[in-house]
């Protein structure tokens, strides 16, 4: 699947590479040299001032470039150690505060990384043989993580495990952070989950910053790879590292969205075994990016089955400083390991994975009901990439920002966020479109809600399209297993006035939250998708995010819980192509009333429907 990638604020790619590049010196040594240094790094791998100097003047080098080489090799050396014997974080900035005097004044932060700020002229050679040194012993703390049981617990919110504060501080004491405030919060988490991909092909996904938004698109919904300061071995892409920038996004315009600078760093820890470590970087290439959130030593072991399954422990470890900035409707799914926890990754990859076994064989996809069932392989892949670009524009119209939308408030003061755009979106019609999205609580579990906006027989009940007509399904795809309520399907609409319009729609569910995500397509098109020739169509969608509130469920005297049945945080996502930009400020906030109206209606039917009107 090929989708376009918007390139992220802040960083340009080729620029900065190509400075990175002008700026490293080149040091090509002769075989001779280089044999040279390696037998005396076996009698001495830390030569002083003096023995330096000696080799320099023998080899015809500069001083330092031999300290430079000294200082990669010992790096290098420590990378090959078993992870009992590989240094710590801690170790690895003892170390560098200890180096020769040219080398005193560099400011290191907790990443053992030089503060450009601080005056300090690090060469390019320095800085990358300090990233080499933070990237092995993130990797030694994610190895660590992975192998001590003792430092987690289970979560109360069945969403894996998190870590035990005390015990982690013990082992790991961070020190120098520079991301804190009264609004501070750490979030950890670890869980495991089988996958249906294979190892070496999840590795590749890892390292390829297009990749990692297609496979992650409820999460991520920007990533850019700044510079690969290592490709790794070309068989296993071993030793791999690369700094990238990634932003992060879910469920509500109400949530911030987050930002990390990190170094990824890929190691074979064992056979058809990878660990993919990720830390952020408060620095690098004179770079200071400014970033609401921190990685601390995290990432996932990937041991490849026989099946060609791979199994993936994942350990999500952040520090972010978002909690005035998000609505107390979603505070409970942050500080409880929901909302961007090890849990929800893996469940966003089991998705994927499951989605690219469907359209390599039929076998790999449940039929439930074979006359409406879309057969040709070419025919599922046109559909599923369709769907793919329809719920990745979904998601990132709930990123809104302020000053790209106006609120409206309902009777019971929950805000709707209505903009209009000139949208010039490839595969999107081009003109000018209202959007309107809002957030709201229901007293009903989340999968009632999903079983309601996903059943044909009562989508009547809430969709304008069907004009208070029935509806029926014509033709689907199953995407989610064994799980039938988890396909893309063409859905029509009993209405006589809209006979050449279907609906386009893909419902999916996991146990931390489900969506509902459609548009309108005309007959003509659809049957072209079906027949596998070609998915890109114009199309705008809306649709809906339902997930728990994140409050723990009562107890009643004797243990048992007193309410199952927790509420639910709806977001509801409406577009509309309009004919002309409103020429006046009266005909602008028309249209968007307008709008807010229609989504007002929408809330309102839902909430009759379910019985849970205010």
């Amino acid at each position: 699947m090929d989708f376009s990638m918007e390139s992220s604020q802040g960083f340009n790619k080729d620029q900065d590479s190509q400075k990175f590049n002008e700026e490293k010196p080149s040091y090509n040594l002769t075989f001779d040299q280089q044999g040279q240094l390696e037998a005396f790094f076996e009698r001495c791998p830390n030569p002083d001032e003096t023995q330096r100097d000696q080799l320099a003047k023998e080899l015809e080098l500069e001083p330092k470039q031999i300290k430079y080489w000294f200082q990669n090799k010992r790096t290098e050396t420590k990378m090959s150690l078993p992870a009992s014997q590989a240094p710590t974080l801690e170790e690895v900035n003892q170390e560098n505060n200890n180096c020769d005097s040219d080398q005193a004044d560099a400011t290191l932060n907790d990443n053992g990384i030089c503060d450009p700020m601080s005056g300090s002229e690090e060469s390019p050679e320095m800085e990358k043989a300090q990233i080499l040194k933070v990237a092995t012993a993130a990797m030694e703390e994610l190895l660590r993580l992975t192998s001590e049981p003792f430092l987690w617990a289970k979560s109360s919110d069945d969403v894996g495990f998190v870590l035990i504060r005390e015990r982690y501080a013990k082992m790991f004491p961070k020190v120098n952070d520079s991301l804190e405030g009264p609004d501070t919060h750490e979030e950890s988490s670890r869980d495991s989950k089988i996958v249906r991909i294979g190892a070496m092909q999840l590795v590749e996904m890892f390292l390829d910053s297009d990749k990692w938004v297609n496979y992650f698109t409820p999460i991520v919904s920007k990533a850019e790879t700044v510079e690969v300061l290592d490709a790794g071995s070309l068989t296993n892409r071993n030793g791999a590292m690369q700094v990238m920038y990634e932003e992060m996004h879910i469920l509500s315009p109400l949530l911030p969205s987050r930002t990390f600078f990190f170094l990824r760093y890929c190691q074979v820890v064992g056979v058809g075994v990878w660990a993919i470590a990720d830390v952020s970087l408060d620095s690098f290439g004179g770079h200071v990016p400014h970033c609401s959130a921190r990685r601390l030593p995290s990432g996932c072991i990937i041991h490849q089955l026989p099946n060609g399954s791979s199994m993936v422990t994942w350990v999500e470890h952040v520090k972010v400083n978002d909690r005035m900035q998000t609505s107390p409707l979603y505070r409970d799914l942050l500080c409880n390991n929901i909302a961007y926890g090890a849990k929800r990754w893996l469940l966003a990859l089991q998705r994927t994975c499951e989605r690219f076994a469907c359209t390599s064989s039929i076998e790999n996809s449940p039929i439930h009901d074979a006359e409406r069932a879309i057969m040709s392989i070419e025919g599922r892949k046109c559909v599923i990439n369709l769907s793919n670009r329809m719920v990745q524009s979904f998601c990132k119209i709930l990123k809104s920002r302020k000053q790209d939308s106006t609120p409206f408030l309902e009777e019971n003061k929950n805000e709707i966020k209505v903009s209009i755009r000139m949208n010039t979106t490839p595969g999107q019609p081009h003109g000018f479109v209202a959007t309107a999205i809002t957030s709201i609580s229901l007293p009903v579990p989340p999968h009632n809600i999903f079983r309601f906006l996903n059943s044909t027989k009562r989508r009547h009940k809430w969709d304008v399209l069907c004009c208070e007509n029935r509806a029926a399904e014509i033709a689907y795809i199953s995407i989610g297993g064994a799980n039938a309520a988890n396909h893309i399907s063409f859905i029509q609409t009993l209405n006589a006035r809209e006979s050449n319009v279907l609906v386009f729609q893909e419902s999916y569910i996991d146990s931390l939250g489900s969506y509902v995500v459609y548009a309108p397509i005309d007959v003509t098109n659809a049957r072209r998708i079906v027949n596998g020739e070609g998915s890109m169509v114009h199309i705008l969608p809306s649709g809906f995010l339902i997930s728990g509130d994140g409050r723990e469920v009562a107890e009643t005297s004797n243990g048992g819980n007193a309410n199952r049945s927790r509420g639910s945080l709806l977001t509801i996502g409406y577009q509309i192509l309009i004919s002309s930009k409103p020429k006046t400020r009266h005909q602008n906030m028309e249209t968007m009333e307008l709008t807010s109206r229609l989504v007002i209606s929408i809330v309102e039917k839902i909430k009759n429907a379910l019985k849970c009107s205010d």
